[in-house]
């Protein structure tokens, strides 16, 4: 999968973890050394893209509701 087509994927789903399907350790750190690459080649959508996973990366995990 492409930076971006993971980082749709995660913002619909609410995390970046989920989209974890390598169950790769430290998958944000990856995703964001991905990013840097293609930000050295396309400086403007790269910088987008690192905007995204920041925004991702600041809201908490959905949590379950606790039982009734």
């Amino acid at each position: 999968d492409t930076p971006k087509a993971i980082l749709t994927n995660a913002e619909r789903a609410g995390s970046v973890e989920s989209q974890n399907r390598d169950s790769r350790e430290h998958f944000e750190a990856y995703l964001r050394g991905r990013i840097a690459w293609y930000r050295r080649f396309h400086p403007e959508r790269g910088g987008r893209l690192m905007m995204r996973l920041d925004a991702l990366a600041r809201v908490p995990p959905p949590s379950v509701p606790p039982p009734e």
